[in-house]
């Protein structure tokens, strides 16, 4: 997949990261904790809240790969994955880039688009089984405003849209994820 958004592209060279099965914690996941903390004072709670990568850290992933790219995730809470539904504009349709805001069982998920399928989404992500990983997310479970309308498409404000790059098509062995840990 091919992205002209540089949020994408940081992302994208973190496939792998993972947490430290049981105690300890990896610590280029606490240094994110730490990137997002410095880039705005109402975000310097993140990095004393960050003490192991136990803690779910979607929403810190697309937080780092966004500050990275010179960008502010939502304030006053980026780790919240549906705090992601109100940040920069709101899209009809994803483009590869675009945040994703999904619901699970017990709260949200953020990711990063890069294709879709007729009933999934691809989806490249932190916390996707533990990793930064790619995945495909149910269409379904986009988040959706009280009339049903999709509002977990997003852009940040001020950005151009990507003009040249295309979804990437479902890669084999894509795993569908169901709840995002």
């Amino acid at each position: 997949m091919t992205s002209a958004a540089p949020w994408h592209a940081r992302l994208a060279a973190a496939i792998g990261l993972a947490e430290t099965p049981g105690p300890g914690s990896t610590p280029r996941i606490l240094d994110m904790a730490r990137k997002v903390a410095a880039a705005h004072p109402r975000l310097d709670w993140i990095g004393a809240y960050y003490e192991d990568d136990d803690i779910p850290w979607c929403g810190l992933a697309v937080a780092w790969a966004v500050v990275e790219a010179g960008l502010m995730p939502p304030l006053p809470n980026p780790l919240a994955a549906r705090s992601w539904g109100i940040w920069g504009r709101r899209l009809d349709r994803p483009v590869p880039g675009a945040v994703l805001v999904f619901t699970r069982e017990g709260g949200g998920h953020v990711g990063l688009y890069e294709g879709e399928d007729a009933t999934h989404y691809h989806v490249l992500g932190g916390n996707q089984g533990n990793r930064v990983s790619r995945a495909a997310i149910a269409k379904s479970r986009l988040l959706v405003d009280e009339a049903g309308r999709p509002i977990g498409i997003r852009w940040p404000d001020g950005v151009a849209l990507v003009a040249d790059a295309a979804p990437a098509a479902r890669p084999a062995g894509l795993a569908v994820s169901t709840q995002e840990a």
